[in-house]
């Protein structure tokens, strides 16, 4: 859908909510934000587009708003032949938004799927009247919290409060507010002492507020996952998630994450090239089913679905760092080292990027260099937050077992954000050969449910 410049991120909201209500209907494919945002503002034919998103049918239109008036134009065109099979122009007041995206969705339901039961299509919804200022902010946080960057979460983080101080009954603002605050905490930007009760909460509110919301079992599966390690919690949340919502492409992406986990690695690839399937010109499962290959040891598909990602976000911070991993995994460190310094290059010298890299120098021969990064960081960490398991990493590679063992124990005692994910990638191997260090790596997410 299209819009003037300076309303981007109400025609994005709008689009992003309406492919919400459509996803909600259990017996259509429906392609998810990624894939469609793709080609916003091209003229495109939708023959061209229709085969790129292996969809039958296509969705376009218009938002315009000026002050409290509101008009929105949509048409269902059938990519086969062109034909337009339905469409609609809406005048309404702003804050009647909800409503009609739930009334475009019912009619397109109801044009492609003659029988369609009510509950299938309004499961996920919250009033038809909102707090339009409230609803504002909230389109604001969801724009930047797609961005996935520690700046951009932050920023999405202010205009989900603001959503929530306006309309402290919108289980949709919780859920953003609980999804931007994980994931700040799983990328290990912020120390999770800090955001984990933050998230939790806004999780637990999101809950409350609609049970029947997928946005909301996944932020509380997202929480119980990774930061609270209570697997079972987070099992039973992201499968009723995918019931809820069989085409939440977030939702089922971070079900693959809890197989991967739990060492279900095949089905995990299932899982996440299930939600590419739904949103398949997303980087961010095409990145992470490449990871998935990498765990499997499948190191061609692994660094080709790398190049797929970068194909998709050429400027994505984490594709240096993954060949590296990748090429260290089939050639071993020193072949890496090149990846790695690009790697931390290209992320300005992280925490993240410089202990990788100084745990490769380190193994490589180079203890001078490793020696250094790893002061490095421990200066850093007096006036900024350095996960201690990635000095870990580093000491591990310099022979230095005892610190090594100090600085993991205080990150497992804190349930340090990307451990999970980590725990069982090769940057490990050297803390797994030591029986004490194993002890400590097996505590990691705690019980893994079945």
């Amino acid at each position: 859908m299209s819009a003037a410049h300076d309303q981007e991120y109400f025609c994005d909201g709008v689009t992003e909510e309406l492919i919400s209500a459509l996803a909600a209907t259990k017996d259509l494919r429906v392609v998810a934000r990624t894939s469609s945002f793709a080609f916003k503002g091209k003229s495109l034919d939708i023959h061209e587009i229709g085969r790129e998103l292996r969809a039958d049918a296509i969705v376009e239109g218009s938002v315009r708003r000026s002050g409290g008036d509101l008009r929105i134009t949509a048409q269902l065109i059938r990519v086969s032949d062109g034909y337009h099979l339905w469409a609609k122009s809406y005048d309404r007041k702003a804050q009647d938004v909800l409503a009609v995206e739930q009334e475009i969705a019912e009619l397109i339901t109801t044009t492609l799927r003659r029988q369609i039961s009510a509950a299938a299509t309004g499961t996920q919804r919250e009033a038809a009247s909102i707090n339009l200022e409230a609803h504002d902010y909230y389109l604001l946080g969801r724009y930047h919290w797609n961005h996935f960057e520690p700046g951009e979460l932050l920023k999405a983080i202010e205009y989900f409060e603001k959503a929530i101080a306006l309309d402290p009954n919108s289980s949709m603002a919780y859920s953003g507010l609980a999804d931007a605050y994980s994931y700040l905490i799983d990328m290990d930007f912020l120390p999770a002492s800090e955001i984990l009760p933050k998230a939790r909460a806004a999780a637990d509110r999101a809950l409350a507020l609609n049970p029947n919301s997928a946005e909301a079992h996944t932020a509380r599966g997202l929480v119980a996952h990774e930061l609270e390690w209570d697997q079972r919690s987070a099992r039973q949340h992201f499968l009723r998630a995918i019931e809820l919502n069989p085409n939440y492409a977030y939702g089922i992406h971070w079900y693959a994450h809890f197989l991967e986990f739990t060492g279900h690695l095949e089905e995990a690839a299932v899982q996440m090239e299930r939600a590419l399937a739904n949103d398949p010109l997303a980087r961010l499962y095409t990145f992470d089913l490449a990871m998935i290959h990498y765990r499997m040891h499948h190191f061609d598909q692994a660094m080709k679905g790398v190049d797929r990602a970068q194909a998709l976000e050429p400027e994505y911070f984490l594709l240096d760092m993954a060949r590296g991993m990748i090429t260290e995994a089939r050639r071993g460190p020193s072949e890496a080292l090149a990846f790695y310094r690009k790697a931390n290059e290209r992320m300005q010298g992280s925490p993240a990027s410089l202990s990788v890299l100084a745990r490769a120098e380190a193994l490589a021969g180079d203890a001078i260099a490793a020696r250094g990064h790893l002061a490095a960081l421990k200066k850093s960490a007096a006036t900024s937050y350095v996960p201690d398991w990635m000095l870990a990493l580093i000491e591990y590679a310099l022979n230095n077992p005892v610190a090594g063992r100090v600085d993991l124990r205080k990150s497992v005692k804190t349930h340090s954000g990307l451990l999970v994910w980590m725990k069982s990638t090769a940057l490990f191997d050297r803390i797994r050969s030591d029986p004490q260090g194993k002890e400590l790596i097996d505590q990691i997410g705690g019980p893994a449910s079945e």
